[in-house]
């Protein structure tokens, strides 16, 4: 929500009633991203970023305490949160701040006053479960895109249809999943492990085929193929330029996001800061171990935009291009509507009339390509050139 925090004060109400359905609702459930309706709180508690704690079925949370969630929290089915409970995803340092998503098994017990830092996963899971309980990711389906390139308008699209539930960048964890794996702090069968986890805490309906639409997705395909081989991907696609005017005008990779100095060089000014979350999960090229520090520091925020496009769907088509070819389609977001019936018949869905909305769109300065000089253009062909006539 433009990085605004939302943040919902504790409010003391009598210990032998549980809150009043249309409270929970209004703060808690109706705020996440993928919610259950059967959580009861007995108090309420103090908790930032609402949207992106994720509720199982048959959740009881006593109340007080806060609870972190800017970086996801994942409170699996039948489990039990204290009184005064504490949870933090993010620590900050003397040098930078530390993300750690939460994820809590199902049928665990949360003593009161247990505080859960980063990174935590707390409980026994039963991982042997997974696979039964998901028939290999048969109706499970996974949007992988840039991002800002329709993620929320497809998953809006499909909403609309009675047997689809589609999540939009519902799972805060795969930020910090993502990075672990470029940037090679974790090794990718333990962040499997991680993914397998999430999944084995989670509830979702057997009336409903279940997607998932998320930029970090895309860099986590492998992962997510071997957990679900029966998994369905729906590759995403912009227009380079489209993409580059839209990312750059809502303050991707600007210098601020690095902690470098601002650029003279720079085309354009970004009145948009993106949340400090956000910004901490970037891709970096110079981490990642594809360009140099000082080449990365030189580049401007509309080439490093640029390089992203590319490198990321080129990412995507690789990956794609190891799974079985009738697992996955492209579809060009510039024809969406068009392209309604091929998406339904790929998820073996009944094929229906869908209109694809206008959602998450930019309320500030934006660039045009008509406003671009010599010099963008020539840095866009650069990187974009050949990819944009392969695949347009």
């Amino acid at each position: 929500m433009n990085g605004i925090k939302k943040f919902i004060a504790m409010k003391l109400v009598s210990k032998n009633a549980p809150v009043h359905k249309r409270y929970v609702q209004k703060h808690y459930l109706g705020l996440s991203r993928l919610r259950q309706d059967n959580v009861t709180f007995r108090n309420t508690v103090a908790v930032e970023h609402p949207q992106l704690v994720i509720y199982g079925q048959n959740v009881e949370v006593s109340g007080g305490g806060q609870w972190d969630a800017r970086c996801g929290i994942v409170i699996g089915e039948g489990s039990s949160i204290g009184n005064n409970v504490t949870m933090k995803t993010r620590t900050n340092r003397k040098t930078h701040i530390q993300y750690g998503p939460i994820t809590i098994a199902p049928e665990t017990i949360v003593p009161s006053n247990t505080v859960i830092n980063p990174s935590a996963e707390v409980g026994k899971f039963n991982l042997d479960h997974l696979s039964k309980k998901y028939n290999q990711g048969e109706g499970l389906f996974f949007v992988v895109s840039t991002g800002r390139s329709g993620s929320k308008a497809i998953a809006h699209l499909l909403n609309q249809h009675s047997q689809v539930k589609a999540y939009h960048d519902s799972l805060a964890h795969l930020n910090v999943y993502a990075c672990d794996k470029m940037y090679g702090r974790r090794k990718p069968l333990e962040i499997e492990n991680s993914l397998q986890k999430i999944f084995v805490s989670l509830s979702l309906s057997d009336q409903h085929i279940h997607g998932f639409s998320d930029q970090k997705v895309s860099l986590l395909i492998p992962e997510i193929y071997s957990i679900f081989p029966k998994a369905k991907f729906v590759w995403l696609i912009r227009k380079g330029d489209s993409f580059v005017n839209a990312a750059y005008s809502r303050g991707w990779y600007f210098n601020r996001e690095f902690d470098y100095p601002p650029n003279q060089n720079e085309f354009f000014h970004s009145d948009v800061r993106p949340s400090t979350m956000d910004a901490a999960h970037r891709m970096n090229a110079f981490k990642i171990g594809l360009l140099s520090e000082n080449r990365w520091k030189e580049m401007t925020a509309f080439e490093r935009n640029c390089w992203y496009w590319k490198w990321l769907n080129s990412t995507i088509e690789q990956e794609l291009n190891k799974i079985t070819r009738d697992q996955w389609i492209r579809v060009d977001l510039h024809n969406l509507n068009e392209e309604v019936e091929k998406v339904l018949s790929f998820l073996e869905v009944d094929v229906k009339p869908l209109k694809a909305k206008k959602v998450n769109a930019a309320v500030y300065k934006k660039v045009s390509k008509s406003s671009w000089n010599e010099q963008m253009k020539n840095i866009f062909e650069v990187h974009c050139g050949e990819a944009m006539k392969q695949w347009f």
